[in-house]
């Protein structure tokens, strides 16, 4: 067997319609089709209908960030790239608080300024879907 792709094997390795997106807090994650999308603004609307967290991307509440992580496990925020580019690089989607963006930050090497991420040198993505942001007594 060759171990050559197809060129439509290829193709669709470059642009994956389906995108998982994880939000803390939220054990299931859901799938969206960025192929639906024309722009950020799009895809923030129905990521705040599919979580039910209506004006808490898109309006000036700070409440929730969106980052995602690429090909090679770089965490970026949702935005920084020109929309058609995104599209082609991202690999998962996920919904942190401001705080735990910031929390993160450090550990990741994110660069954290006026509200943007930009990526400094991550290692590993900015959080695994296991994590929670469940409060409980510390001891």
């Amino acid at each position: 067997k060759s171990s050559q792709r197809s060129p439509s094997e290829s193709q669709s390795k470059q642009t994956r319609t389906c995108t998982k997106v994880h939000m803390q807090g939220v054990a299931v994650g859901r799938a969206v089709d960025l192929t639906r999308f024309d722009c950020y603004d799009d895809l923030l609307k129905k990521l705040e209908q599919m979580f039910d967290i209506k004006g808490e991307l898109c309006g000036s509440s700070g409440k929730w960030q969106v980052v995602y992580t690429d090909d090679e496990d770089d965490v970026m925020m949702v935005g920084d790239d020109p929309w058609h580019e995104f599209c082609s690089i991202v690999r998962k989607i996920f919904i942190y608080t401001s705080e735990e963006v910031k929390r993160l930050s450090p550990k990741n090497k994110l660069v954290v300024e006026d509200g943007k991420c930009s990526n400094v040198d991550a290692d590993v993505p900015a959080a695994s879907e296991e994590q929670s942001s469940a409060v409980g007594p510390s001891s």
